[in-house]
């Protein structure tokens, strides 16, 4: 969501400008949706100044989203917006077993109740498959019989460097308690600290690699759409003012006039009295005989 500065009819804009007509054509040839409140949320202060809808949210869940409202509760003439999303965000634990808690005799008594061995010789592929897939079969009943299942949540496994860390952080912690003596209580207590500010530190890092790494396995569908956003989003390049020659900023367009004027005519102007030094001379008079040979 932001202001584009594009308007369109589509969202609800009276006229329609380069910005729009752009970011219209690229709506109708993908799949999101433009959305913008009924009323403006630009207002001028100038009542020559047509009121204007420059907000516009692109969204692909347009039915997730409730209806945009521009609100005057600020003092500002660029009204603020708001708007609901219905949606939400849907968490699935990821199940996994538990190894460390399988019944290892009960796997081995399915696996020996129900695999028959024989000493015929399979030499077809398609008898070799067929083997393959009866022995998975069972290996997997007898894992779902003998191994528990356990939900893991989305917490981050720390490696085993922090691990190790947070458990000299909590001796060091333990020790201090038990310390009588203040000086060295003192000492203890501020490595602790040191520790602890150091496993936050490693703990954010780790977090933010994580998601990184995250960002960077998504498919980004929408690579065209960041695009033109961002085209149609650029900052207006602003000209500062022009100066005379007597060092004066000029306020008024006649005075820009004037000085971009007179800079053409200076420029414009053929000029005699240039005055070069012996060296620049003889350059330029070896430049000028090479061009005549190549003529000649």
């Amino acid at each position: 969501m932001g202001d584009l500065n594009a308007k369109h009819p589509y969202w609800y804009c009276s006229l329609s400008n380069r910005h729009g007509e752009i970011l219209f054509d690229h709506m109708i040839h993908n799949e999101y949706d433009v959305l913008a409140p009924s009323s403006p949320t630009l207002v001028h202060y100038h009542s020559t100044h047509t009121p204007s809808n420059p907000d516009v949210v692109l969204t692909n869940s347009a039915h997730h989203l409730s209806t945009l409202q521009a609100l005057t509760c600020l003092s500002s003439n660029h009204l603020p917006v708001l708007f609901t999303i219905t949606a939400k965000a849907i968490k699935q634990d990821r199940v996994t077993y538990n190894y460390k808690k399988a019944d290892w005799k009960s796997y081995r008594s399915y696996l020996n109740d129900c695999i028959c061995l024989n000493t015929k010789v399979i030499d077809k592929p398609e008898d070799i498959d067929f083997a393959i897939d009866q022995l998975t079969h069972v290996m997997k009943n007898a894992r779902d019989n003998s191994v528990p299942k356990i939900s893991v949540n989305g917490m981050v496994k720390l490696p085993r460097r922090i691990k190790t860390n947070i458990k000299i952080k909590n001796s060091l912690r333990k020790q201090a308690l038990k310390e009588h003596d203040a000086n060295t209580r003192r000492q203890l207590f501020s490595q602790v600290n040191m520790m602890q500010n150091s496993i936050k530190s490693d703990i954010r890092i780790l977090n933010d690699n994580l998601w990184n790494q995250k960002l960077a396995d998504i498919s980004n569908s929408t690579s065209e759409l960041w695009r033109v956003v961002k085209s149609l989003n650029h900052q207006p390049f602003s000209v500062p003012p022009l100066i005379t020659a007597t060092n004066i900023t000029t306020k008024s367009p006649s005075e820009q006039c004037d000085v971009l004027s007179d800079a053409f005519l200076e420029n414009m102007t053929l000029t005699k009295n240039w005055t070069s030094d012996r060296k620049t001379t003889d350059l330029v008079n070896k430049s000028m005989a090479k061009i005549n040979q190549h003529e000649n």
